[in-house]
């Protein structure tokens, strides 16, 4: 197996890269899948949606153990006299080492630089800190930067306050870095910054909450993947208010490196002021089994795809953005299309005031395939013509309360294939509009240009159970497209598969 795949595989199962053998366990707490009010959970075949699964970070059995604390003895390291000097404690760690950060309020910058070694990918260098250990630089530097190769970081809280510094800021020379079970209030600038170069790099079971008073702004992300990075994961994680949006991949500017190989898996995304996921600039890049919310009246966006290629967004459930997923958007001159970008499996349901779930301006390969969309008119935009759009596949989707406006093609040139729907109005027909032309959606299927598309009155989700389709035949109705599974003469209409 190559080391991209092997990669992937390991995040895709939850047992973090080299770390192997004895030593303390780590486990997100459970993140309820909220919505903007509550409402029954949604499910499929009765087991939650998307799936939980945890992610266990299993550290090796240290060379030694060492301790740091507050205090204004200097100590030597051991349990019975820990050291007084955070700072000055990193540099005496060799690899396999772990070092115990007690509970207290520590009032300073940690820099894993050139005074500290590296750790090894068999002996990672451990810091694990304390529940109640905190850290609260001051100043604009970041609470902890990491310039070295293979160190986990276990633990704690960083309060930045109205720092327009990283949280942490893992450094150009890093490789191999793990981040765990760590709480930060994002001040001005992002929680967790990720430099060009830097590889092998996974935040996991890690709460981002804004901090009281932050100004906050476009600079203040969650965590921020630069372009020219590569192998990044970021598992289970909480982000809530982010100002800059939870998670930014990659340079909206031309001539920048893509962010290569990142995996978005299992985190949980609330009441962002911006797209809860950008992604700028990237290759290869998996967005799995996340739970993405927005409160009503908001303008956020839960995903953005710009100058991408290798995009799979797959069994998500978005909730209130106005607008789920826009694919395509040119944000500087000369940026270039999206490509070869998967969305399926997803429940994307609006918020009151409808929306539309997916956008597409400018785009090359472009599959939204067996998505249950449930309260979104247009529930689908393609608003980009050949030669900017083309290749845009819309087939075995299940619309669910369809208001006003079913689809918008502005050439149906741009397809590959719309057809193998199902649309479920709520209230009068809705219209459609193809080349700036708008009719109503029974008369256009009537048309024949839509021939397995189908138009089907009071369909709902009995008990919110995606598998529970009643007031539609939905078994066996979808289009068989390539890597797509089918356990009947067909691919079924909607995420589940039966």
């Amino acid at each position: 197996m190559n080391p991209k795949a092997s990669w992937l595989a390991v995040l895709l199962v939850g047992v973090l890269p080299g770390q192997h053998g004895h030593g303390p366990k780590t486990t997100a707490a459970p993140v309820p899948a909220a919505a903007p009010v509550p409402i029954q959970p949604v499910t499929l075949e009765g087991k939650p949606f998307p799936p939980v699964a945890p992610y266990r970070v299993t550290l090796p059995r240290p060379r030694r153990t060492l301790f740091a604390a507050t205090g204004k003895e200097p100590g030597d390291g051991t349990e019975a006299h820990p050291w007084n000097d955070l700072q000055a404690a990193l540099g005496e760690l060799g690899p396999g080492d772990r070092l115990l950060v007690r509970a207290g309020d520590y009032r300073v910058s940690l820099r894993i630089g050139e005074s500290c070694r590296n750790g090894t990918t068999k002996e990672p260098i451990q810091v694990v800190f304390d529940a109640k250990a905190r850290l609260a630089p001051e100043g604009e530097l970041p609470g902890v930067a990491i310039d070295r190769t293979d160190w986990t970081l276990v633990g704690g809280a960083l309060e930045m306050k109205e720092s327009a510094a990283p949280g942490i800021n893992v450094g150009r020379d890093a490789r191999g870095v793990a981040i765990d079970g760590v709480r930060v209030l994002v001040g001005a600038g992002p929680g967790v910054r990720i430099e060009p170069g830097v590889a092998n790099v996974t935040v996991s079971n890690s709460r981002f909450l804004r901090a009281p008073g932050a100004r906050g702004g476009a600079t203040a992300p969650g965590i921020e993947i630069a372009g020219g990075t590569d192998r990044v994961g970021l598992v289970n994680d909480l982000f809530a208010g982010q100002a800059g949006g939870s998670i930014r991949i990659g340079s909206v500017f031309p001539g920048t490196p893509p962010a290569r190989h990142v995996i978005v898996r299992g985190n949980t995304m609330r009441f962002d002021d911006t797209a809860a996921i950008d992604v700028a600039s990237a290759l290869d890049v998996q967005i799995v089994e996340n739970v993405l919310v927005q409160p009503a009246g908001a303008e956020a966006r839960a995903i953005e795809v710009g100058r991408a290629r290798g995009v799979v967004v797959r069994r998500n459930e978005i909730s209130g953005f106005p607008v789920a997923i826009r694919v395509g958007f040119e944000r500087s001159e000369g940026a270039g299309p999206a490509e070869e970008v998967t969305i399926e499996r997803n429940l994307l349901e609006s918020g009151p005031d409808g929306g539309t779930a997916l956008d597409v301006e400018s785009a090359h390969g472009i599959r939204f395939s067996n998505n249950v969309v449930a309260g979104y008119g247009p529930a689908v935009a393609v608003f980009g013509k050949p030669r900017r759009t083309k290749s845009v596949t819309v087939a075995n989707n299940l619309f669910l309360k369809v208001s006003d406006t079913a689809f918008v093609v502005a050439d149906p040139l741009a397809l590959a294939l719309f057809d193998y729907n199902i649309y479920s109005p709520e209230g009068a027909m809705p219209a459609v509009e193809v080349e700036g032309t708008r009719s109503g959606l029974d008369a256009f299927l009537k048309g024949g240009k839509m021939p397995h598309s189908s138009v089907a009155p009071g369909v709902v989700l009995l008990q919110r159970d995606l598998a529970r389709v009643s007031g539609a035949q939905v078994v066996d109705r979808g289009k068989l497209l390539p890597g797509l599974e089918a356990k009947g003469s067909a691919p079924d209409v909607g995420v589940a598969e039966k």
